[in-house]
Formats: structure tokens, C-alpha cells, sequence
């Protein structure tokens, strides 16, 4: 903590203290009750294909913007 208030510039003293105060005061995992394990959920079949697959189409999208603004500005720049 030291080190990071000495790269940000800050005064160390205040922000040590408030982390001394937030430290004890910030929850720490699940709130259940003790002793009962909780049950994850698992996820529905063909969940992972679908986060691949959006994934995927999100990253072509993305290429595609890029690709039509190139080709968009190439022809400005030549003149």
C-alpha cells in the first residue's frame, strides 16, 4: 500500500488510515449462513458455445468497423 501511494503521489498517512478503517469494515465472500454450503448453479448445455460463439462475432464485428473505416479513409488520404 505504501508503495502504491508513493507512485500515485498521495499522502500516505491519510490513505493509510483509511484503509486501516475500511480494511475490517469491507465483506469478505459470501454472506450465507455458517456452515451450509452454497450450491452453484451450473450453467444450461451449451452455454460455453454460446459465450465462444458471441465472442467470436462481437471480434468479426469489430474487424469489419475497422476494415470499412480504412478503406474509408484510404481513398481521402490519396488525394
Amino acid at each position: 500500500m505504501q508503495a502504491l501511494c508513493r507512485v500515485a503521489g498521495a499522502d500516505q498517512a491519510r490513505l493509510l488510515a483509511v484503509w486501516e478503517l475500511a480494511d475490517p469494515t469491507w465483506p469478505r465472500g459470501a454472506t450465507g449462513p455458517a456452515g451450509q454450503a452454497m450450491e452453484l448453479a451450473t450453467p444450461p448445455p451449451g452455454a460455453e458455445y454460446r459465450r465462444w460463439r458471441a465472442a467470436a462475432l462481437v471480434s468479426f464485428a469489430v474487424i469489419v468497423v475497422l476494415l470499412a473505416g480504412l478503406l474509408w479513409a484510404l481513398p481521402a488520404w490519396s488525394g
